[in-house]
């Protein structure tokens, strides 16, 4: 075992320099690429170029010089343009990533983006207000020649203080038009004609007014982002960040050069010794699957999968389950008598030949043999009962086929009994020696039922419990024969005979009879020996030899009590 473990040592040992070095060699040996620097760097000096022609053209805004705003449209195309070309450069963003480079150039875009809407925003307000202009302007070429009359002296401080206001924005002077225009509502008030004149003349100021408001604060925040936003930084630390990687990428170049060898040296050493390990690993593998074949031998594979464990290693002492299942006992009639006049080793032959037979029948109906008592089997069902009855039946027809053989000496019968119920699986002994076992009433009972088969003559009894979970199309060869009463339970438990592996005849005749045994039965335990007589004597005029039905017959007395066990 400690060449095992030293073994699998040796082979991590070995993945991991070997992983280790081809990691090394594949991303860590060659410097940046020259070329994709200096492609980055242009695109940063294209950029920065592009901010120069924004920022001027912003400075022209503010003083009315922009004839045109396809210019600032082109530079906002030429700078998004070369940051998208930067983002699809996957060398360069593998360099940059987790770095504070990337988080700058993020902040670049939002920034940028954040000063393209303050242009759209001016674009919109300077339409406002040229549109207003010009409304203005014809208002003031009809006015000079068609006077409004007491107005007038409002109307001219109106557009001389908005002209000027035009020229140079001033929040006292918007006020102070703002004012003025109130006045001029006020005055015209209940004069429905002058209003009418006013109405669009108002309009307009107020709105040139707000719009002319509205420009200056955009410009205001474009200079404002405009000193915020810069990409030279972004460059210097470009330069740094590559200049440092270099550095250290040259030096570990150095370094792997003089190692490489020595390593994989040392990984061939390694895998030589992984070899000789994994020749030991597969002869010790092989002892362990013989020894689990062993074991699972000794403790079922059902049993562990129903405790939870994976294998035999993980059960510990006290460890159960509570499970509903179905319980087979089975019991070779005479057994005693016969194995006297057998010799010890035709004993053991005797025994092994038959449950040779039996066992591969039990699993083939998803059952396992939970213990052997002598030549008694204890057999667990986790599926359906009908599983268990059918294994039952066919472990019935084995033995038939066996005798049909000559397998045998000597011809012999089993007795099989089966209940349904609740049972505790788990380990009982103490710590040094343990095994697997199964506690339950159910258990007791399935015993005393497999017992009582030697009484009523029959191969296969069965309790209430298994036959109402039956299926109907498996209960056509099933009667009912008997109420038994248990120790520590009040009621009687039913009893029903499977009759499967009868012959044809008697199956036949056991099957039409059905109507008169069940009610003789019934009215016998209840108390009716005399009314049950007359329907024993009708089935028992087809069928005379009946043992079970015979017994009945005899127990129609006044003293009549069901049978205990």
């Amino acid at each position: 075992m400690k060449y095992l473990i030293t073994s699998f040592r040796w082979k991590f040992l070995a993945g991991i320099f070997s992983a280790f070095l081809m990691t090394v060699l594949f991303s860590l040996s060659r410097p940046i690429d020259q070329d994709m620097v200096d492609g980055i760097v242009d695109s940063f000096l294209r950029i920065k170029h592009a901010e120069a022609s924004i920022d001027r053209g912003v400075l022209q805004l503010r003083y009315y010089m922009l004839y045109s705003y396809d210019t600032l449209d082109e530079q906002f195309y030429i700078i998004r343009e070369e940051i998208r070309t930067l983002r699809d450069n996957e060398e360069m963003m593998s360099v940059i990533s987790g770095t504070s480079i990337e988080t700058s150039i993020k902040n670049y875009e939002y920034l940028l983006s954040e000063r393209l809407l303050l242009v759209n925003r001016f674009k919109m307000q300077d339409v406002v207000l040229k549109n207003s202009l010009l409304q203005i302007s014809k208002f003031r070429k009809k006015y000079i020649y068609n006077r409004i009359g007491d107005v007038d002296i409002l109307i001219e401080a109106i557009l001389a203080n908005f002209f000027q206001y035009n020229l140079a924005y001033d929040e006292k002077l918007s006020e102070e038009i703002l004012k003025d225009v109130l006045d001029l509502e006020n005055n015209t008030a209940g004069r429905e004609g002058e209003q009418a004149r006013l109405k669009h003349f108002i309009l307009n100021i107020r709105k040139a007014v707000a719009a002319k408001k509205e420009l200056n604060f955009i410009l205001e925040k474009l200079l404002e982002r405009g000193a915020d936003r810069n990409i030279d930084p972004i460059l210097v630390d470009f330069k740094n960040h590559y200049n440092t990687s270099n550095y250290y990428i040259n030096i570990f170049r150095l370094l792997l050069y003089a190692f490489s060898v020595v390593m994989f040296l040392y990984a061939g050493f390694m895998m030589l010794k992984l070899f000789l390990a994994r020749r030991r690993l597969h002869e010790s593998n092989l002892s362990l699957v013989n020894m689990n074949a062993v074991f699972v031998k000794f403790v079922p594979v059902e049993f562990l999968q129903m405790l939870g464990k994976e294998n035999i290693s993980q059960v510990t002492f006290g460890d159960y389950v509570k499970r509903d299942m179905s319980v087979l006992f089975s019991d070779i009639r005479s057994f005693t008598s016969m194995s006297e006049m057998m010799t010890p080793e035709e004993n053991f032959e005797f025994i092994n030949t038959y449950l040779g037979k039996m066992g591969p029948v039990i699993r083939k109906h998803n059952g396992y043999i939970d213990k052997y008592i002598g030549d008694a089997v204890m057999a667990l069902f986790s599926g359906t009962v009908d599983d268990t009855v059918a294994a039952a039946v066919e472990m019935i027809g084995t033995l038939e086929k066996m005798h049909s053989e000559h397998i045998f000496k000597h011809p012999f019968h089993i007795g099989i009994g089966i209940h349904y119920g609740s049972m505790m699986l788990g380990t009982i002994g103490e710590h040094d020696r343990m095994e697997g076992t199964v506690i339950s009433d159910a258990v007791n009972l399935a015993s005393r039922v497999e017992n009582l088969t030697k009484k009523y003559k029959v191969n296969l009894l069965i309790t209430e419990d298994v036959y109402e979970r039956l299926k109907d199309s498996s209960k056509e060869n099933i009667r009912f024969i008997d109420y038994v009463k248990v120790k520590g339970k009040s009621n009687a438990v039913r009893l029903y005979e499977v009759f499967e592996n009868d012959p044809s005849d008697i199956k036949q005749l056991k099957k039409f009879g059905k109507h008169f045994t069940d009610k003789a039965v019934d009215l016998l335990c209840s108390g009716s020996p005399e009314e049950s007589l007359k329907y024993l004597d009708t089935y028992l005029k087809s069928f005379p030899e009946d043992p079970v039905m015979l017994l009945h017959r005899k127990a129609c007395r006044p003293d009549y009590e069901p049978v205990s066990v």
